[in-house]
């Protein structure tokens, strides 16, 4: 049977919090490739988790390419919640 490939991406700390629990809870059975870029990076430093800074990468055609390149089956991006906003 062949392994679910999942890409996390997230650029804020509130919603690489969300991405952390759900690639922990799902990391034996998935293979998660996580992007980060601003916040999120410290929040997925902080998980041990391993990740793929993007801060700086803006030509949609180079991001394209990495995805692409991943083959990714499902993305995942995570956003945090802040209530009244």
């Amino acid at each position: 049977m062949a392994v679910l490939k999942v890409l996390t991406v997230s650029s804020e700390a509130g919603g690489a919090r969300n991405l952390v629990e759900i690639v922990h809870q799902f990391r034996s059975e998935v293979m998660f490739t996580n992007l980060c870029a601003g916040g999120a990076t410290g929040t997925f430093e902080e998980s041990s988790l391993r990740y793929r800074n993007i801060d700086g990468l803006y030509d949609i055609e180079e991001l394209s390419a990495v995805v692409r390149a991943l083959g990714p089956d499902a993305v995942l991006s995570g956003r945090g919640v802040q209530f009244g906003s």
